[in-house]
């Protein structure tokens, strides 16, 4: 039937589209960049890619971060 099928191509294109995963490196005011580009180097080298620039703004004791993703295994 006709429902059938849109039921099955809504399942192939659920299970084709690509998944990601995302991570935070954070460091807190008194680190500064330095602990935020130790995290975000070693994100790097392991595959990540930057969501967006850097952000600086006072969040509990989170005052740097960077967004990453990558592409899920």
């Amino acid at each position: 039937t006709s429902n059938a099928n849109e039921v099955l191509k809504c399942y192939c294109a659920a299970r084709q589209l690509p998944r990601v995963e995302y991570f935070t490196c954070k460091a807190s005011c008194s680190d500064g960049y330095t602990a935020l580009d130790d995290c975000v180097n070693e994100k790097l080298a392991e595959g990540w890619y930057p969501l967006q620039s850097q952000r600086q703004q006072q969040v509990y004791n989170d005052c740097f971060w960077q967004p990453l993703w990558r592409w899920a295994e």
